[in-house]
């Protein structure tokens, strides 16, 4: 455990010790830079490509009437992009799971709890390969696994560095815990096809975790800590999602 994070604190404590002063980007010290270090290599896959074209039916609504946009596009299920879920809690299972159905570039193809029973019951009812699934202990060895393109963490906050960090030397792409479910995914897997930035990249969590933590300091030492100015908002952004229809 970080010292930053060492003795205990009530909440009341640690904002009024915190309010004390500014909070400083220069004690941040190393935090983070294991994680940017660790960068998923650039893959080819085999899966991926342009959307099949859409079917277009005639017109039936009126001008003034909302335009439906015509049916969806989806890419063949061979070709979407694998997806290994890490954590199968209520999350997972009520809400990330069952958005998949929705997913147009995404499928699941394995996944990783410490619940083996739970875990093979799942990959039943998805599909899944049973060599597919795995557990906290043998978490790297999806680095072998062809069916994986991606990890989602779906952990608590307190794992999500060791299983981003120990995901990205595996080499697979990592989305941390985002709850736009089937558009998040969708937007994640279209980023790893047209190799670009996302539009919420890790950086922006990585800021709230910096910010925690010089609060945690600020309210240990009782001295003002002042961060640098940011120019502009959403610094760390990238480009908007591509609209999928």
């Amino acid at each position: 455990m970080s010292k930053l994070f060492k003795g205990e604190f009530s909440r009341r404590k640690i904002l009024t010790n915190a309010g004390l002063g500014a909070i400083s980007a220069a004690a941040i010290g190393n935090m983070g830079e294991e994680v940017a270090a660790q960068q998923p290599t650039v893959q080819a896959t085999p899966r991926g490509g342009e959307l099949p074209p859409q079917i277009q039916f005639p017109p039936i609504s009126e001008k003034t009437e909302v335009d439906t946009g015509g049916p969806p596009t989806a890419l063949p299920p061979e070709r979407r992009l694998g997806f290994a879920i890490v954590g199968l809690g209520r999350l997972a299972l009520e809400e990330i799971m069952p958005a998949f159905a929705e997913c147009k570039l995404a499928k699941p193809t394995a996944l990783v709890s410490g619940d083996a029973v739970k875990a093979n019951l799942v990959a039943q009812q998805y599909g899944i390969k049973p060599q597919n699934v795995y557990n906290y202990q043998n978490y790297e060895n999806l680095r072998n696994n062809p069916d994986v393109d991606v990890i989602y963490i779906v952990l608590p906050n307190s794992m999500h560095r060791e299983y981003t960090v120990r995901g990205a030397k595996a080499g697979k792409h990592i989305l941390c815990e985002k709850n736009q479910f089937a558009l998040e995914i969708d937007h994640f897997a279209d980023c790893v096809i047209q190799n670009k930035q996302p539009h919420t990249p890790g950086e922006e969590g990585l800021q709230d975790q910096k910010l925690i933590a010089l609060i945690y300091e600020a309210a240990q030492t009782g001295k003002t800590i002042a961060l640098p100015r940011v120019s502009g908002l959403d610094t760390t952004r990238g480009p908007a999602p591509r609209m999928l229809k």
